[in-house]
């Protein structure tokens, strides 16, 4: 993420040095001033093949980034909304992930549509080579402050009221999470594949396999550890609290999890059924999670495999269309997993940030 201002820098200087009229088109102009050099075409004349970015690839992104612009739009316009003038004053650790990462991704759609329907991703090979680092950038940023808000629920569930520099399970995946596509994103851009094909004029991105296949197995792996970590401290709650769903496969792998490890009884918070309305929030915050691991997954998997199948041989407007689609169903699901219900005033529970729960007060001893 450090890395997006150069970027942005960077791409600046790419529009301020590439010309506004193309040699081509100049001399076409030129041609086109004196009638009398222009000869009638010749029947047994190839027909000329578009070289560089078609209408139809300028088109489609235009439409998909204006799809992509407007969902993301309308999800902060949602949070702002349910906000009043005071609360800037004491918003949490996962509120200010969710707009920091609602302003990363619109910046990322709004750079690569500059790119692609501004500039034109063919146009020189300074701008092909800007969009695979663009791409790169905000892609690997977006996953990190997705995966940051995941770990910030954890510590919210497993040690609610200590610090996260005190918590070591928290220490251990922001470590891993930083670490891991902070190394990765590195050698993306020390090595990445960008040109112009001399056979069509289109621009040719990827990545190659060293970081490729790094990039798609740890993307994997990290949600599903994730998912297990949260699974994991979700077990002695439903398994004590009689929370569970009979018919549900979640709920009995959480319970399997919670009584085959005896150490998860010790850390996990202690909640209270005051209410119908705990038992739901609980059941929704699990399926919710759970469900959002599995729908955030697969759209990556299929972006980092057909660059790797491709080997570096992806059309510049595709790879953006895709990356595009991908942090902003990224977005949605994470919207989908922060937004919860308002405070019931009729509780006498206290709420824990970001995980959703409630948890009793403790009521002192006379």
């Amino acid at each position: 993420m450090a890395l997006a201002p150069f970027i942005w820098v960077q791409l600046f200087t790419v529009i301020t040095a590439t010309p506004i009229l193309d040699t081509g088109i100049t001399n076409n102009v030129k041609k086109a001033s004196s009638w009398k050099e222009v000869d009638p075409p010749d029947s047994n004349h190839e027909p000329h093949r578009q070289q560089g970015d078609t209408v139809v690839s300028r088109v489609a992104y235009t439409a998909v980034s204006l799809v992509c612009i407007s969902l993301l739009a309308g999800m902060a316009g949602f949070r702002l909304r349910r906000m009043n003038t005071n609360i800037f004053k004491r918003l949490g650790c996962c509120q200010y992930i969710s707009f920091v990462l609602y302003v990363f991704v619109m910046a990322f759609v709004s750079s690569a549509a500059i790119l692609v329907s501004g500039l034109g991703v063919s146009s020189s090979a300074h701008i092909c080579s800007a969009a695979i680092q663009l791409c790169l950038t905000f892609y690997c940023g977006s996953k990190m402050l997705m995966y940051m808000f995941l770990i910030k629920r954890i510590h919210a569930l497993r040690a609610p009221y200590r610090r996260r520099f005190q918590d070591w399970l928290w220490i251990v995946n922001a470590s891993l999470v930083f670490l891991g596509f902070g190394t990765i994103a590195i050698t993306g851009f020390l090595s990445p594949l960008s040109g112009i094909s001399p056979e069509d004029g289109m621009c040719r991105i990827g990545l190659r396999h060293y970081v490729t296949i790094p990039l798609l197995s740890f993307d994997v792996f990290i949600n599903i550890i994730l998912t297990m970590v949260f699974l994991y401290l979700l077990g002695p709650v439903i398994r004590l609290n009689n929370f569970a769903i009979p018919n549900l496969h979640i709920s009995r792998v959480a319970t399997w999890l919670g009584t085959h490890c005896q150490n998860s009884q010790g850390h996990s918070i202690e909640l209270r059924a005051a209410n119908p309305h705990v038992a739901k929030r609980v059941e929704k915050l699990l399926l919710r999670t759970f469900a959002g691991s599995c729908l955030v997954l697969p759209p990556t998997v299929g972006n980092l495999t057909q660059l790797l199948v491709l080997r570096g041989r992806d059309l510049g407007f595709v790879c953006l269309l895709l990356c595009s689609c991908d942090v902003t169903w990224t977005v949605c699901v994470f919207h989908w997993l922060s937004v919860s219900s308002e405070p019931d005033p009729k509780t006498s529970l206290v709420s824990v940030p970001c995980s959703g729960f409630t948890r009793s007060k403790a009521v002192p001893q006379s």
